[in-house]
């Protein structure tokens, strides 16, 4: 939340003080196309830990039919939340870039 603060705070910056759009865009443009190295790393480990971990496959079988379960709903959840952490900011930026070029 704290990165969606300051990102929100260059777009509302910009609105508030035209004088600052400029240095608020190129912030802003540096963020996506430059990110931080912690970001990277972060995203880095995340999609590693998501390869690494071996599948748990669940079998069973019913009088009626077979089924397979690849995934717990745990792993799917963990993998999901940090994909759409990293949506959420991109999305962010994008819109208070927006919001920049609007001042």
């Amino acid at each position: 939340p704290l990165l969606m603060v300051c990102l929100d705070g260059l777009g509302n910056l910009s609105t508030k003080h035209p004088v600052l759009t400029n240095s608020a865009i190129s912030c802003l443009r540096d963020f996506l196309v430059n990110p931080s190295d912690l970001l990277s790393q972060l995203n880095t480990a995340v999609r590693n830990a998501d390869m690494v971990k071996p599948a748990i496959v669940l079998t069973g079988t019913t009088s009626e039919h077979d089924f397979t379960e690849p995934h717990t709903h745990k792993e799917l959840k963990k993998s999901n939340a940090s994909s759409l952490a990293f949506q959420k900011l991109r999305d962010c930026a994008i819109e208070n870039i927006c919001k920049a070029l609007r001042a």
